[in-house]
C-alpha cells in the first residue's frame, strides 16, 4: 500500500511541476513585484522615515455601521442593538456535558442545550460592570483620539 501511495504523490509532484512549468511559473518567479505606487495607494504621514500609505481615495474613509450609524466605537453598536433589539439573543454559551467514545481516535465531544443571553440581559450586565468598576475607582480616560496619548507608544505586528 505505502508503495502504491509514493507512486501516486510522485505522480502528482510531477503534475504539479509541468503546470508551474506551463503557465509561465519560472518567468514569473523572476519578476519583481511592483512597488507600491501612486497608481493605488496614496501616502497620508510618516514614520521612521518611511511613507504610510492609504489605498487611493480612502484617505478620508470613516467607517459607518448601517444599523447605527451613529455608533463609533464597538460599545456604541452594543448598545444600539441593547435599544433596539432587546429581545434579540446576544450571546449563547452551551454547557460541555463530557465526551462519548464512538470507537474513533478523539472522542467525540457533548454539549447540552444553548442558554442566550438577549441584548436587553447583555446591556443590564454591562451597566452593572461599568458601575462596579466605579465604584472601585476606575474613571474613564480622557477622549483624545489617539490611544499613545493614554497608554504611550506602541506598535502593532502583523
Amino acid at each position: 500500500m505505502s508503495i502504491g501511495v509514493s507512486i501516486a504523490t510522485g505522480v502528482l509532484k510531477f503534475l504539479d511541476i509541468l503546470v508551474w512549468a506551463i503557465t509561465g511559473g519560472p518567468i514569473r518567479r523572476l519578476s519583481f513585484k511592483k512597488p507600491e505606487d501612486q497608481d493605488n495607494s496614496e501616502v497620508v504621514g510618516e514614520e521612521n522615515g518611511d511613507p504610510i500609505r492609504v489605498m487611493t481615495g480612502k484617505k478620508d474613509f470613516k467607517p459607518v455601521c448601517f444599523w447605527a450609524p451613529g455608533a463609533e466605537t464597538c460599545l456604541d453598536l452594543v448598545y444600539s442593538n441593547v435599544l433596539n433589539q432587546p429581545d434579540f439573543p446576544a450571546l449563547g454559551v452551551r454547557e460541555f456535558l463530557g465526551y462519548k467514545d464512538v470507537g474513533e481516535r478523539f472522542p467525540v465531544k457533548v454539549f447540552g442545550k444553548t442558554n442566550w443571553t438577549t441584548f436587553g440581559q447583555l446591556g443590564c450586565n454591562l451597566r452593572a460592570m461599568g458601575a462596579y468598576l466605579t465604584s472601585i475607582g476606575n474613571h474613564a480616560q480622557p477622549h483624545t483620539g489617539n490611544s499613545d496619548d493614554c497608554q504611550g507608544p506602541c506598535s502593532v505586528i502583523m
